[in-house]
């Protein structure tokens, strides 16, 4: 998969990932840029609220056209 610093998400919607869930609930705290993503991984992110509430809705919007793609 792709890593976090490939996603460019600092630079793009203006969020910083502080840490990530990974479907067998592990949590991992200040992850490393070089850290590939997996299926089911979440971002916990910060930044401006308008910033979290638009990447929310851009990675829900994501998630359902990857949906239904399959």
């Amino acid at each position: 998969g792709k890593t976090i610093r490939q996603l460019n998400i600092q630079q793009q919607y203006h969020v910083n990932v502080i840490g990530m869930v990974h479907p067998d609930e592990h949590r991992e705290i200040a992850p490393e840029p070089n850290l590939a993503l997996a299926a089911g991984d979440e971002f916990v992110i910060i930044g401006p609220n308008e910033a979290v509430q638009q990447f929310d809705q851009l990675a829900r919007r994501d998630l359902a056209r990857y949906h239904n793609l399959n």
